[in-house]
C-alpha cells in the first residue's frame, strides 16, 4: 500500500507509538526556550536519563560541546527561513558524563501555530569507528610504502604518475607526469615523440621506454621483472598490475651490487689458490669442511665433504648451502650462517637434514680488509652421539619417575592390605547365605583389580617383576581377541593378522595382556569418526644395520607385535612425551597418562623395545620387539612352568608371632587374620618397640613377622637385632616394594622369608604355617 494511502488510516496514538519506540533519538522541543515537549524512549535509552529527568533539560545540556547562545546562533538560518534542515555532527553526554557521537537531523516547523523544532539523532559511534579504522589502515599503509627505501610510483595505462612513496619524491617526481618525463627526464624517448609531447602537451602514441613491459603486464594482468642496464647502470625493474589500468612500478639499484659481485669473482680466484694449498691438510680431516660466499655459494669442500653429498667438486662449486644440503630454494629459517654474519663471530648450532641426520654446525666469517669475504663451515655428524644422548636423559627421567611410581605403589600397597584383610575377615564372619557376601566379595574384586595396578607401576618403575613363563604370542592375541572387540566401537574394524611361525616368548600373560588392551584404547580413543585397527605379529632378526636406523635394540631374534591404527595421528612434538608417565593428550577427566608409561615398563621389563611413528591425519603405528626364546628354554618352561594354584586348606595354626608394623590399619587387619587363624600376636608399632617386646616376651615368640621399611629401627635391622639375641628366630619379611639396592641386603635364607603386598590373607596364613612346621 502507497504512503500516501496508508497515511489516513494512522491513528496520532500510532504515530506517538511510532516515534517513542524507534531507536534513534527524536526531540521536539520549543523554538524559544528550548524547552524539550517531547523526548522518545532511544533518548532515555542513549543517555541514561529517566523521561522525567530529560523533560527537565535542554538540547544543549545534552551537547558538551554548545551553550544556549552558540546553540542559538546555530539554528538561526532554521529560524530565519534560511534553510529548510540542518545537518551536522556532534557529541551527545550521557548521565555519566561519557559521551558519544551522533549525526543530527533538525527542522523548524509549526505545530498549532507554535513553532518548534524537531530532531531525529543517528548515534554514529560504529561509523566513526569503521572510519577510523580506514583511516589507521591508510596511514598504516603509507608509512609502510614509505619505508621502502626504493621508490614506487602507481601509473596509468597512459604513463601518468597518480601516485608515489617519499623515495619517488626525493628523486624530484610529482604526480600528474608522464613516466617517462619525470622519471628518465625524457632521454629514453626519440627526438620526434618528444617534440610532439613539448608543442601538444601530451604523450606521441606509442611513447615510452625501450624496456617497458608494462603495457605486456597489463594485458596479461601478471608481475613482470626483468633487470636492465641503463644509464650505465644496473637495475632490477618491475611492472606489478593493480588492474586492467593501473601498474605499479619500481626499480632496486643494483649497479653497486653487480660491483659488489665483480670484486668477490675477483677475490674468488686468489681464494681457489689458497684453497689448492690447504686441500691435502683439509681432507685428512674428518669433518665436512665448506668454503662459502656471504650469500651462500659453495666455492670449495674437503673429500669428506664430497663422499657424504656423493657429488664431485664440479657438480657443488657455486650451488647454495641450502640447496644442496636441504633441497631448499631460500635459505632456511634461523641459518647459522646469517646468524653468524650478523653477530660478525663464530656461531655453533645444531642443525637436522630432512633424512633425518643430525649434524653440529660451527661457522666462522673470514673477513679480509674488514670486509666479509666468505664463511668457512665445518660440519660434523653427530647423529649417534645425539641419539645416545636423548635415550641416556630419557632413561634417567623414566628411572625418577619410576621411584616415584614406586612410592606410589607401596603406599597403596598398605591400603589394599588393610581392604583385603578386613574385607576376609568380614566373610569370614558372614552366613554363606548373606547377601552382604555378594558386596564384600565385589569389595575385594576390586581391590584385586587395584593390586594388578599396583603390581603395574612396579613393573614400570622396574622394582618388581612379573612371573614370566613362555609363552605363545600368537595364541595369546587371539585369546584377547573376543575382549578387544567389545573394546572397541561397531565403527571400527578390528583385523588381526598372526604369523604362521609359532612365536614363543618369556611373558608375563597379564602384562602382556594389558600392553594389548592400553594400545588398543588409545587407538580406539585415536580414530572418532571410525576406522581400521590392525594388530599383527611377525618375526624379526634385529641386526647391526637395523639397530644403527632405528637408534635402540641389541642384536637377535625378536617377535614383534604391531599396532596400527588409522585415527588422527600426532606431531612430532607430541610424540617425544608419549611414554612420560600423566603425559596425555585427552581431555580433563579422560585419561591419568598412566597407560603407555606403564605401556613401556612392561615392555623395559620384558627386555624389550618398543617404537611410535605417528603423523597427524596419517594414524598412529606401534611396534613392540620381545626376545624370542631358545628351543631349550622354551621346551623347559613349557615343561615346568605351570605351578599348581595353593587351595586354603588347613592353614590354621598355634604359636606366638611378634609381629612389627607403622602402618595402624594394616597392622590391625593382619593381627585380626592371624588371630582368627588361632595364633597369638603381639603388635608393635616399629622397629624399636619390637625389639622392646621381644625383650619381654623372647620364650613365647615363635615367628617374628615385620614390615620392613619403619621409623627408628627398620625391618633387617630389627631382624639382625633379635637375631643376635636368639640366633634360630624365624622370621617373615613384608614390603610393598622391593628397590634392588633394598633386596640384595635382604637376609634371606631358610629362615626367613619374603611377603609382598598387598597381602592376601591365605598366602599369609599359608606361608606362616609353612616356616613354623619347617621349624618344628
Amino acid at each position: 500500500m502507497p504512503f500516501e494511502k496508508l497515511l489516513p488510516l494512522l491513528s496520532a496514538d500510532a504515530v506517538l507509538q511510532v516515534l517513542t519506540l524507534s531507536m534513534h533519538e527524536i526531540y521536539i522541543f520549543d523554538a524559544e526556550g528550548l524547552k524539550f515537549l517531547f523526548v522518545n524512549q532511544g533518548a532515555c535509552e542513549n543517555l541514561h536519563y529517566t523521561m522525567e529527568e530529560l523533560y527537565n533539560l535542554t538540547p544543549y545540556d545534552i551537547k558538551p560541546e554548545y551553550t544556549k547562545e552558540s546553540f542559538m546562533a546555530l539554528v538561526q538560518p532554521l529560524l530565519k527561513g534560511e534553510k529548510r534542515q540542518l545537518t551536522f555532527e556532534t557529541v551527545h553526554k550521557r548521565k555519566d558524563g561519557t559521551t558519544y557521537p551522533v549525526k543530527i537531523n533538525l527542522q523548524l516547523i509549526q505545530a498549532d501555530g507554535q513553532s518548534v523544532f524537531l530532531a531525529i539523532i543517528e548515534d554514529i559511534t560504529e561509523r566513526k569507528k569503521a572510519e577510523a579504522a580506514l583511516q589507521r589502515q591508510y596511514e598504516l599503509n603509507k608509512k609502510l610504502l614509505d619505508a621502502i627505501p626504493h621508490p614506487m610510483w602507481l601509473i596509468t595505462r597512459e604513463r601518468r604518475i597518480i601516485a608515489q612513496n617519499q623515495a619517488a619524491e626525493r628523486m624530484g617526481t610529482q604526480p600528474s607526469g608522464f613516466c617517462w618525463e619525470k622519471i628518465h627526464n625524457m632521454n629514453t624517448i626519440s627526438e620526434e615523440q618528444r617534440s610532439h609531447y613539448l608543442k601538444t602537451g601530451v604523450p606521441a602514441p606509442g611513447t615510452k621506454c625501450y624496456f617497458c613491459r608494462a603495457d605486456e603486464a597489463l594485458n596479461a594482468q601478471q608481475t613482470i621483472n626483468t633487470e636492465i642496464e641503463y644509464n650505465g647502470g644496473f637495475y632490477d625493474v618491475w611492472w606489478i598490475p593493480i588492474d586492467e589500468n593501473t601498474y605499479l612500478h619500481y626499480a632496486v639499484d643494483l649497479t653497486e651490487q653487480k660491483d659488489k659481485e665483480r670484486r668477490l669473482r675477483q677475490s674468488e680466484a686468489s681464494y681457489r689458490h689458497l684453497a689448492e694449498e690447504f686441500q691435502a691438510l683439509l681432507n685428512a680431516i674428518p669433518d665436512m669442511i665448506t668454503f662459502q660466499t656471504p650469500d651462500m655459494k659453495v666455492l670449495w669442500a674437503n673429500e669428506n665433504t664430497l663422499k657424504a653429498l656423493n657429488l664431485g667438486m664440479a657438480e657443488l662449486t657455486g650451488r647454495n648451502c641450502y640447496e644442496i644440503w636441504h633441497g631448499r630454494s631460500t635459505p632456511c629459517e634461523k641459518c647459522p650462517l646469517l646468524t653468524q654474519q650478523a653477530a660478525e663471530g663464530p656461531v655453533i648450532s645444531t642443525i637436522t637434514l630432512p633424512t633425518g641426520q643430525i649434524l653440529e654446525l660451527r661457522s666462522v666469517p673470514f673477513y679480509s680488509n674488514g670486509v666479509l669475504m666468505g664463511t668457512i663451515d665445518i660440519r660434523r655428524d653427530v647423529t649417534g652421539h645425539k641419539r645416545m644422548e636423548r635415550q641416556l636423559l630419557h632413561a634417567q627421567k623414566m628411572e625418577t619417575i619410576g621411584t616415584l611410581a614406586g612410592g606410589i605403589a607401596h603406599d597403596f600397597n598398605n591400603i589394599l592390605t588393610a581392604i583385603v584383610g578386613f574385607g576376609q575377615l568380614a566373610l569370614m564372619r558372614l552366613n554363606p547365605d548373606d547377601i552382604t557376601r555378594r558386596y564384600i566379595q565385589n569389595i575385594l574384586n576390586a581391590a584385586d583389580r587395584a593390586a594388578t595396578l599396583t603390581k603395574g607401576l612396579l613393573t614400570f618403575s622396574r622394582q618388581q617383576s612379573g612371573d614370566k613363563r613362555p609363552v605363545k604370542l600368537n595364541q595369546a592375541v587371539q585369546n584377547m581377541e573376543k575382549l578387544l572387540r567389545k573394546t572397541i566401537r561397531e565403527d571400527i574394524t578390528l583385523q588381526l593378522i598372526c604369523s604362521s611361525k609359532e612365536l614363543l616368548v618369556s611373558a608375563e600373560p597379564v602384562q602382556l595382556d594389558q600392553v594389548l588392551m592400553n594400545l588398543v584404547v588409545n587407538a580406539r580413543d585415536a580414530m572418532p569418526q571410525g576406522g581400521t585397527l590392525t594388530i599383527a605379529t611377525d618375526d624379526v632378526e634385529m641386526t647391526q644395520g637395523f639397530i644403527e636406523r632405528h637408534g635402540y635394540g641389541k642384536e637377535g631374534h625378536y617377535a614383534r607385535i604391531t599396532v596400527r591404527d588409522t585415527g588422527i595421528g600426532m606431531d612430532k612434538a607430541t610424540l617425544e612425551h608419549i611414554f612420560e608417565p600423566f603425559f596425555t593428550t585427552k581431555e580433563v577427566g579422560k585419561g591419568t597418562g598412566l597407560g603407555l608409561s606403564i605401556v613401556y615398563g612392561i615392555v623395559k621389563d620384558h627386555d624389550g623395545y618398543i617404537s611410535c611413528e605417528s603423523e597427524p591425519g596419517k594414524g598412529t603405528t606401534f611396534e613392540i620387539y620381545l626376545p624370542i626364546l631358545k628351543e631349550d628354554k622354551a621346551a623347559e618352561g613349557l615343561e615346568h612352568g605351570h605351578v599348581a594354584e595353593s587351595r586354603p586348606s588347613a592353614v590354621s595354626g598355634t604359636g606366638t608371632i611378634l609381629f612389627a608394623e607403622d602402618n595402624d590399619t594394616v597392622r590391625d587387619s593382619i593381627a585380626q587374620i592371624l588371630r582368627s587363624a588361632g595364633y597369638s600376636v603381639i603388635e608393635a608399632v616399629n622397629g624399636a618397640d619390637a625389639l622392646q617386646r621381644f625383650r619381654e616376651n623372647a620364650s613365647q615368640i615363635d615367628l617374628l613377622l615385620t614390615d620392613i621399611l619403619m621409623p627408628e629401627m627398620n625391618g633387617t635391622e630389627l631382624y639382625e637385632a633379635i637375631k643376635a639375641i636368639q640366633p634360630s628366630i624365624k622370621t617373615i619379611f613384608m614390603t610393598g616394594y622391593a628397590p634392588d639396592e633394598l633386596a640384595t641386603r635382604l637376609p634371606v635364607n631358610s629362615q626367613t622369608q619374603i611377603l609382598y603386598k598387598p597381602i592376601q590373607p591365605l598366602e599369609l596364613l599359608q606361608q606362616v604355617k609353612a616356616i613354623l612346621v619347617d621349624s618344628e
